[in-house]
């Protein structure tokens, strides 16, 4: 049975939206399927296409040789998920899930085991004084949680909060900042903050990063899994920002507010800027998943996602498991919720009015 690729998605945290969206093109469970077949494709196909064993110091052969004699005639496919999951848990990539056919679904997330470094309710009350501006988005595809995708005010009249939930959407995040940035000329500098977006369209993280690049430029490299081998990779293709010719923001101060709920296009967007002379990143380190979403379908119906490419930074800097790290590392603590304070906000003004 051929493997079905569906398609690719930069995002970490949508897991769960990537299987509800694409779960009718799949191909429908094959009962007579065995799961000695099932089992040898499914570790053939994580052996040919997961670029990251030596990064997580798995011997995939040895897995194999663990998980295939607990496999047999009789093995029922909720036996087989489980078998799954375990083989999977050794690799530390938070884009790696399964989904049985009944919609039961497991994800090898690392997230959780941060804090959010986020309040959203702390922003609006202490620094912009509850006056907050929505931007939603109606083609956003979590239909679970609300459609604002942007929230926007003025700290002191002259600092704009830009805080992007998520790139799951159409909405020209960058047309959208360009047009208030237009309208405040008396703005000293803008707070990106990107806590909490877990990713979504790649372009619209690289258009919203052009905004700040002021053109089209290289921030990185991407090169695909081709084999078995360590070594089995295409030549890498570049990764660009952009660009759309109708100005940028110049050369102000801008801080970029990360935590480790940021994953895929929103990282993506924090390497291309990061380089930049005006932009200095606040907070804590990104999640680590920088690589698209692969998913695949078995013949007994179950399903799971993998990645199959490793993207590196213009240096062939590969920040895969570990993230971006800040340049100035601040935290938000229950001490500080209390107080009314959040601190990464705090050093963004003072980066800011410096």
């Amino acid at each position: 049975m051929k493997l079905i690729q569906i398609k690719y998605i930069y995002s970490f945290l949508l897991l769960i939206i990537f299987f509800s969206a694409c779960e009718k093109a799949l191909i429908e469970p094959n009962k007579s399927s065995s799961a000695e077949k099932n089992f040898e494709i499914f570790w053939n196909d994580i052996n040919n296409t997961y670029p990251f064993f030596s990064y997580d110091k798995v011997d995939w052969q040895s897995v194999y040789n663990s998980n295939r004699p607990l496999v047999n005639a009789s093995t029922t496919d909720d036996e087989l998920f489980e078998i799954f999951k375990n083989m999977l848990r050794p690799l530390l990539d938070g884009h790696i899930s399964l989904k049985k056919p009944n919609g039961v679904t497991w994800a090898n997330e690392r997230h959780y085991e941060y804090s959010s470094n986020f309040s959203s309710s702390l922003v609006r009350g202490r620094y912009l004084n509850n006056k907050v501006n929505f931007v939603t988005a109606p083609d956003y595809s979590d239909k679970n949680k609300t459609d604002t995708i942007i929230r926007y005010g003025f700290i002191n009249n002259n600092i704009l909060y830009f805080h992007v939930g998520t790139f799951l959407t159409n909405l020209p995040v960058r047309d959208t900042l360009r047009n208030i940035v237009n309208r405040n000329p008396q703005l000293i500098g803008v707070i990106m903050d990107m806590r909490n977006n877990g990713g979504g369209v790649l372009s619209s993280a690289q258009k919203l990063a052009s905004y700040f690049t002021g053109t089209t430029q290289l921030y990185g490299y991407l090169k695909n899994k081709t084999g078995p081998l360590d070594n089995n990779f295409s030549d890498a293709y570049g990764l660009y920002t952009q660009g759309d010719g109708r100005g940028s923001f110049g050369t102000k101060p801008v801080a970029i507010l990360t935590n480790r709920y940021d994953f895929s296009a929103t990282e993506h967007f924090v390497m291309a800027t990061k380089d930049l002379p005006n932009v200095t990143s606040i907070g804590d380190t990104t999640g680590g998943a920088f690589s698209p979403i692969i998913q695949r379908s078995l013949p007994n119906g179950i399903q799971y996602t993998v990645v199959s490419s490793i993207t590196t930074d213009k240096h062939n800097n590969v920040f895969e498991k570990t993230g971006l790290a800040p340049e100035i590392y601040k935290t938000l603590t229950t001490t500080d919720f209390l107080a009314g304070k959040d601190p990464l906000i705090d050093a963004a003004i003072k980066n800011i009015t410096k």
